[in-house]
């Protein structure tokens, strides 16, 4: 029998966390889920599977050292006896460990957790969650809603997770910070990697609004990491956002249900202004006296510029929404939410996402 989810748990997290990194990513959602899990009463153990292939090969080469590694993934199930397994974007595992596992642990639940969008089937992401539909208990993703679907009538129960907030990262509280303390109105990171491609221009789509911004609002200080200043990560990503006062939460897709890249867990869980597409529905969750919503870069460009010129709005729209992120999506909450949903167990309370496994196709 498992162990009761309110009671402490084994939890083995397989992803690319404390690895080659070397505290760069320490802000994202694995890192997030790891504490998560701690702080309902868990152990946790993380097995990272880029680190264990390699470094199983003379060569470090990743490619090679596939199957050590996951040969490694099972001799560590064996010794630590998880209750639940949390996978990342873990694509160095195959199946057949998963497979060998549960023979070894016939009680032992999986989960899958991706955060990338959900584009259509010509991309990436599509295959690696279909790759896991009929393999693990419960696939978690950051879209919500019908895109879902395609996923579902497998082993897998198909599930919407929002991008957690962390109260140990997500420190700053950049809304109580007045306008002459703060040399950056509007900040936008983008880390040059997975691009969305204008068909006609050939540039990133979220670089070409961001541009046409600055082109547009000549009085506005903007911030464009991978555009006019280099990319940044680690300490160096969060000192940035400290400058700032708005965010700009683009994401590769902005119109998919309740999806969007962890930014927007960044920026309004410290406190900036976060301008978010009201196309993504997260009305539906947040109100508009809590995020800067706009529903085309007319307004989006006309809300920029009221609100730096209105700063007390500012900083008490930016207030209430870094509360109600932190409220929402506290990892601690989101790692029950996953627990009990893997486990198939009620909800201990009233989630406010949708919470129901999406349905097959007809």
């Amino acid at each position: 029998m498992h162990v009761g989810i309110t009671a402490s748990m084994k939890v083995l997290l397989v992803g690319d966390v404390f690895g080659a990194d070397r505290g760069d990513h320490f802000f994202m959602t694995k890192q997030k889920f790891l504490a998560g899990f701690v702080r309902n009463g868990h152990a946790v153990h993380v097995f990272n599977d880029r680190q264990e292939a390699r470094y199983a090969t003379i060569m470090h080469s990743r490619k090679f050292g596939r199957k050590p590694a996951n040969q490694a993934l099972v001799e560590t199930a064996r010794n630590f006896q998880p209750d639940l397994i949390f996978l990342g974007h873990c694509e160095i595992i195959g199946n057949d460990t998963l497979d060998e596992i549960r023979r070894l642990l016939p009680d032992v639940r999986i989960a899958y957790n991706n955060v990338d969008p959900i584009h259509d089937f010509k991309h990436d992401n599509h295959t690696r969650i279909m790759n896991r539909t009929n393999s693990v208990d419960a696939i978690f993703s950051t879209t919500a809603g019908e895109k879902l679907r395609k996923f579902a009538g497998g082993r897998a129960a198909v599930h919407h997770v929002p991008n957690p907030v962390d109260p140990s990262v997500e420190v700053l509280r950049q809304d109580e910070q007045p306008v002459d303390a703060l040399p950056v109105d509007v900040f936008f990171a983008f880390m040059g990697r997975q691009s969305v491609r204008d068909p006609e221009t050939g540039e990133d789509i979220r670089v070409a609004v961001a541009t046409r911004l600055k082109e547009r609002l000549l009085d506005v200080r903007f911030e464009v990491r991978g555009l006019d200043y280099p990319p940044v990560r680690g300490q160096r990503y969060m000192d940035a956002i400290a400058r700032s006062r708005m965010g700009l939460n683009l994401s590769r897709i902005s119109h998919h249900y309740l999806y969007s890249s962890d930014r927007m867990a960044h920026y309004a869980g410290c406190g900036l202004l976060t301008f978010v597409n009201r196309a993504t529905s997260f009305g539906e969750l947040f109100g508009e006296d809590e995020l800067a919503f706009y529903d085309d870069e007319d307004e989006l460009a006309q809300r920029i510029q009221w609100f730096c010129e209105n700063d007390d709005a500012r900083r008490r729209v930016a207030a209430a929404g870094r509360q109600r992120i932190h409220q929402l999506f506290n990892v601690s909450r989101l790692a029950r939410y996953v627990s009990e949903a893997t486990f198939g167990m009620p909800y201990t309370e009233d989630y406010e996402w949708p919470t129901e496994p999406a349905k097959p196709l007809t």
